[in-house]
């Protein structure tokens, strides 16, 4: 990877580097939001404060047990750290797609929507928590509108 300078010459710098750069700054932001020292941190996850300078830093990388406690203990997720997300929530325990559709199928029955399809399945099955609240919202809205308009009829 290339990238500039602040003298505007150009440097190579490792795909390596640019992840070790970010997990630290994350690393580091996380931890200070949290309000934790470095040998906090590390005690946590069973490293030295040493150590967690060094991944704040950029000059050692983690390995990939010390990863999982790291986004454990900061209750983030590892793609986050990793900067391969923006979103710092760690998935829910049970990552099973198809238990999504189930949720989807217990709100259907909830708010008795009889027909209803998934025509593009794989589009509800990323679905988080977040997501099917906002269904679940949206069913309720949509519920009540109805049963207004049957009622004003009546």
């Amino acid at each position: 990877m290339l990238t500039y300078n602040k003298k505007r010459t150009w440097l190579k710098v490792s795909l390596r580097e640019v992840l070790t750069t970010l997990l630290g700054i994350r690393l580091k932001e996380l931890r200070i939001e949290k309000k934790m020292t470095q040998s906090e941190l590390g005690s946590r996850v069973n490293v030295t404060k040493s150590s967690i300078s060094g991944y704040e830093n950029g000059t050692r990388t983690p390995d990939t047990d010390t990863l999982l406690s790291l986004a454990n203990a900061l209750k983030i997720s590892v793609d986050y750290l990793l900067g391969r997300t923006n979103y710092r929530e760690p998935a829910k325990e049970s990552t099973n797609r198809l238990e999504t559709l189930n949720e989807i199928n217990l709100l259907l029955e909830k708010y008795d929507i009889e027909e209803s399809g998934f025509f593009d399945v794989n589009s509800w099955k990323i679905m988080n928590e977040e997501d099917l609240k906002e269904l679940e919202n949206h069913f309720k809205y949509i519920t009540s509108k109805a049963k207004d308009r049957e009622d004003q009829s009546n």
